[in-house]
């Protein structure tokens, strides 16, 4: 199934740079949080903030680095040559779909993009750059390989994605 969503991209090519990065977790909620991460909750990420102002030709930062924000921004471009996510990956191996990405909070948005709702979206982009922990693991699934975040994205229009197996530091 994805093969055929990216053999309809081949030959596309994007402009552009979009790039989130240091979301602001004061307000995520604790229980969620937990289930993922333990009592600690989610650290800042200041070294995020540089990291997507360094590669992004439009940047959302802190309180704009939101779920609505990213779709509303990616939207304003046919096709973006790259999507950079620099925040906290949280995986859920024994329920790949709710692996996220953790964004800023905002409004009616618990501010966890997960796979079910990347796989929901449309992110036109030559590449994603999931610059997050674990954000290339998820449940291996028969005849399908493995599910999760990257999976979702590749579903979602982007051909190349750049992930983590393993936990990354600030």
């Amino acid at each position: 199934t994805t093969y055929g969503v990216l053999l309809d991209e081949a030959g596309k090519r994007g402009e552009g740079v979009l790039a989130l990065g240091d979301p602001d977790y004061g307000q995520l909620d604790a229980t969620a949080v937990t289930v993922f991460r333990g009592a600690g909750g989610l650290a800042p990420l200041p070294g995020t903030r540089e990291e997507a102002k360094t590669v992004g030709d439009v940047v959302l930062l802190g309180e704009d680095a939101t779920e609505a924000g990213l779709l509303e921004a990616v939207a304003k471009c046919p096709r973006w040559r790259a999507v950079h996510l620099a925040c906290h990956g949280l995986v859920d191996p024994e329920r790949p779909l709710l692996s996220s990405l953790a964004l800023s909070r905002a409004g009616d948005d618990d501010g966890f993009l997960t796979a079910l709702e990347v796989l929901r979206m449309q992110v036109p982009a030559d590449l994603a750059v999931l610059s997050a922990c674990e954000t290339g693991t998820g449940k291996l699934v028969g005849g399908e390989g493995i599910l999760g975040l990257t999976r979702a994205f590749m579903y979602a229009g982007t051909p190349r994605v750049v992930c983590s197996l393993w936990k990354v530091d600030d």
